[in-house]
């Protein structure tokens, strides 16, 4: 099939976003199918360990007829704005700014959304507050559980994955049970933005309690105390307060449209069995006409063919993301 590509910039509240479009050159396209990728500030091809993932995806979702965009995240690339300022009310904005620039640019109305990751938080909530936008919803490697718990249990498998000795585990886990119950006294969900100067001050100090629990930072060695202000520094960015305030289900009992969800089994980043039953029990109590939840052998988080490995490290050395089996399911449940 022969494929046109398209480069976008549309606005979304002031801020300019840039994407690629691509869609099929000779015939009408089956729908558009907009990619929302993880958390962090990501470029368009949601590149992570040296992997395009959204490359690889785009390119299997077009040769199949669809019409698909994705766009850099705010302050990536050729986006303008900054990621580290926004919030999850502002990303989903931005998702409904992009299929506006969709339909301007090519003659659709049906709009697939398929969040990867953090993503399939973004792409549930524009899904139940705009569902005449969304026709279906593809949710990869994403929470059902809420936040906390899932945060929890991923520490635990990537822990178990490294090899971490089990009391490193139990330590670390009691570790993040206190910062983030520091955290969660902040958290307001999907309006959670960047700390202000004030709260800033309140928080850090706390947080460095809860992270040292009792130990005086001053007597670490300096590259100790450097990582432990670097980790302090990381949580106090949007994203922590977001997941620690963001229960899935209370989107996807909203969601009216057919979702696909679907998990690898050797996700160390979200527990495939648990958060997929959690996905199906919301989406099925709430206003969703049908729901698909595949745990797919063998694959991580990445999607990629796995083997027995569910370590983050080897994402690297790894095959290519969104393999050829998964991309058959996708393309086998939006034909359905």
């Amino acid at each position: 099939m022969s494929i046109e590509t398209k480069d976008i910039s549309f606005d979304s509240n002031g801020t300019t976003l840039c994407g690629t479009l691509t869609y099929p050159a000779q015939a009408q396209p089956r729908g558009s199918v907009l990619l929302l990728s993880g958390s962090g500030p990501q470029d368009r091809d949601e590149t992570v360990a040296d992997k395009k993932c959204f490359a690889v995806l785009a390119g299997g979702l077009t040769n199949a007829g669809y019409a698909v965009f994705r766009w850099d995240d705010r302050g990536v690339g050729t986006s303008g704005g900054d990621y580290l300022v926004a919030s999850a009310d502002i990303l989903e904005r931005d998702v409904i700014a992009a299929i506006k620039a969709v339909e301007h640019a090519i003659d659709t109305t049906t709009h697939i959304l398929a969040g990867h990751s953090q993503g399939t938080l973004i792409a549930a909530g524009v899904a139940a507050r705009h569902p005449v936008k969304v026709a279906r919803l593809i949710l990869l490697g994403g929470m059902g559980l809420p936040g906390r718990t899932v945060l929890l249990q991923q520490h635990e498998a990537i822990s178990r994955a490294e090899s971490w000795p089990e009391a490193d585990i139990t330590a670390t886990l009691a570790q993040k049970e206190r910062l983030f119950d520091v955290l969660a006294s902040t958290a307001v969900g999907r309006k959670a933005t960047a700390f202000t100067t004030s709260e800033r001050h309140d928080i850090i100090p706390r947080l460095y309690t809860a992270y040292l629990g009792g130990i005086p930072l001053t007597t670490l060695s300096a590259d100790n105390q450097q990582a432990v202000e670097d980790a302090i520094e990381d949580l106090l960015e949007w994203e922590w307060r977001y997941l620690l305030g963001t229960d899935p289900a209370d989107d996807l009992q909203k969601v009216q449209c057919p979702v696909l969800a679907m998990i690898g089994e050797n996700d160390a980043q979200v527990n495939a069995e648990a958060n997929l039953a959690a996905v199906r029990h919301a989406s099925k109590a709430g206003m969703a006409k049908n729901v698909s939840a595949v745990a797919l052998p063998n694959h991580n988080h990445l999607f990629q063919e796995t083997g027995d490995s569910g370590a983050l490290s080897d994402y690297w050395h790894l095959g290519e993301p969104f393999s050829a089996t998964s991309r058959a399911i996708i393309l086998s449940w939006l034909a359905g």
